[in-house]
């Protein structure tokens, strides 16, 4: 299974998908709840383009300041888990039928969706299920969780990979029947 990742994951066109897909999942969240500030930013005419890209880049730091350690951590996690699933979704879909490749996709989508509903900063908590949760009256159900909410940033994680090492043992099987 080693082999298989190496086979895989070093190779220059699936690092590049990983990286850019990881980081784009990890720039969504952090910028997701901000994004009335990026507005106000990008809306202003006296801010010149650079300083916009430089101000959403900088944004990125506010994980080490807005964030738990345990939010952090399953943030970094999942983006990175997510990356990694993608790339190697595209090896199944390159090298075998789109029918064989959707097999794992629909644990990764359950271990992404997982994580997300942890994922929030120290200041307001769990991003979706402090916006979700008051509408069914259940708001109160995250303060008497050890972590806040955290725990489902920690089985997001969990769920994503399990995702990808059945992933990984499924691309090490050979594509012909035994």
């Amino acid at each position: 299974m080693i082999r298989t990742i190496k086979n895989i994951l070093l190779r220059p066109a699936y690092i590049a998908i990983s990286l850019a897909v990881s980081f784009t999942a990890f720039a969504l969240v952090i910028w997701i709840p901000n994004i009335a500030l990026i507005s106000s930013v990008f809306e202003n005419t006296n801010v010149s383009w650079g300083e916009k890209i430089a101000f959403l880049w900088l944004l990125l730091g506010s994980i080490t300041t807005n964030f738990t350690l345990v939010s952090a951590f399953s943030t970094v996690l999942i983006a990175l888990l997510f990356g990694i699933q993608i790339a190697l979704t595209v090896h199944l879909l390159r090298e075998r039928s789109l029918s064989v490749a959707g097999k794992g996709t629909a644990a990764s989508a359950a271990g992404v969706g997982m994580g997300l509903l942890g994922i929030g900063c120290s200041a307001c908590g769990s991003l979706i299920l402090t916006a979700i949760l008051p509408a069914i009256g259940a708001s109160g159900a995250l303060a008497l969780l050890p972590l806040g909410g955290g725990e489902f940033g920690l089985l997001g994680v969990i769920i994503i990979a399990l995702s990808v090492f059945f992933t990984i043992r499924y691309v090490a099987r050979p594509a012909v029947c035994n």
